[in-house]
């Protein structure tokens, strides 16, 4: 009941960030932090712990719809497009971070800089595709843009797992010293209440695999739609739900923000947050020029790029475990990043949405 009456308050403040033409994110997650353990302790922190595998799911629930947005004769159109200004935007925010937070590390004289640095500049390259899926569905946006965004958002947080996990030996070496398919079903109904099912046990196998939920979710949407022959009508009923989701989610992320954390690393979360947003930005620009994209592309893909949550905080928890002589430090970054990504990045995306022509107030 407690939750209901949270996530009732937040669809009201959706609506009005509605109304003063925002995107109605950014009210889930203000209410989450009102309301959450930084003011109000309505949603305590007890309570956002209880409901950890609810937000796993809804957060891989999201993926998949990503993956069903991914339909491969739209992607064949864009060709080389999708993997260079993937390559460049992620690496400009690796080098970016790596080389601004060493410059400032080594200034203020912290220990353990070119480690910390490095780390830093691996978990910058990943997006938070929950955050920038949910403005796109929120505007209703579409069309070769949007595509690029979502397919870039969909390969860059791969990119990004593949490229921390070298980075965390590496850097390990450098501390201590040492080197699923669905088959086809005539009924759509069906189809789309098996998908669910899959989904969940996706999410079960993943967990005992030790595998990225988000990016099974993302590969089974992308099956699903690619080879699976699913009708635009399934499709939508299994995006019927998606409202509630975006709610729950963004409600329970701004509830575990922690706005103090900000004061503990100061400039230094601001230099990562600059040199992020300045690499997948410039990134993404520099990209786009190489693979001969559109000029609005060029001028707005990395602005859709802002955005940066789950993933993220995955590579926080890792690094904790591997590496805890640089694990404080890395964290409180990150963390205190994730606060301004989160409010200011569906600002970002909405941004880019609405300079590509390509989204529309509903």
């Amino acid at each position: 009941m407690h939750l209901m009456v949270v996530l009732l308050i937040a669809y009201l403040a959706g609506r009005f960030f509605e109304r003063i033409n925002l995107t109605k994110i950014l009210g889930y997650i203000l209410v989450g932090m009102m309301l959450g353990p930084i003011f109000l302790n309505w949603f305590t922190a007890a309570m956002y712990l209880s409901l950890d595998s609810l937000i796993i799911f809804a957060l891989a629930f999201i993926a998949f719809l990503i993956g069903l947005k991914l339909q491969i004769q739209e992607l064949k159109k864009m060709g080389r497009q999708i993997f260079e200004v993937t390559f460049f935007q992620a690496f400009s925010a690796f080098f970016s971070v790596s080389i601004f937070s060493f410059i400032f590390m080594n200034l203020f004289n912290l220990v353990n800089a070119l480690p910390t640095s490095i780390i830093l500049g691996a978990i910058a390259m990943a997006t938070a595709p929950a955050t920038v899926f949910a403005v796109v569905d929120e505007f209703k946006a579409k069309g070769p843009f949007t595509t690029l965004l979502l397919a870039i958002v969909a390969i860059d947080d791969g990119v990004a797992i593949v490229v921390y996990t070298l980075v965390l030996v590496f850097v390990s070496f450098i501390i201590q010293g040492v080197i699923l398919m669905t088959k086809k079903i005539k009924d759509q109904n069906i189809c789309g209440v098996s998908l669910i099912f899959l989904l969940v046990l996706l999410l079960i196998l993943s967990e005992y695999f030790q595998i990225s939920p988000m990016i099974s979710a993302m590969l089974l949407g992308f099956l699903a739609v690619n080879f699976n022959g699913l009708k635009e009508k399934t499709i939508e009923q299994i995006g019927r739900t998606e409202d509630l989701i975006f709610i729950f989610f963004f409600v329970t992320a701004g509830a575990s923000l922690k706005l103090g954390i900000l004061y503990n690393v100061g400039l230094l979360a601001l230099v990562y947050v600059l040199a992020r947003w300045a690499g997948k930005v410039l990134g993404g620009a520099w990209g786009a020029k190489i693979s001969g994209a559109e000029e609005k592309v060029r001028r707005w893909l990395g602005w859709g790029l802002l955005p940066q949550a789950g993933v993220a905080i995955a590579f926080v928890h890792m690094t904790a475990r591997m590496l805890p002589q640089i694990s404080e430090m890395v964290m409180a970054i990150v963390l205190a990043s994730i606060v301004l990504d989160e409010i200011i990045g569906p600002l970002g995306v909405e941004l880019a949405l609405f300079r590509a022509g390509e989204a529309r107030r509903v």
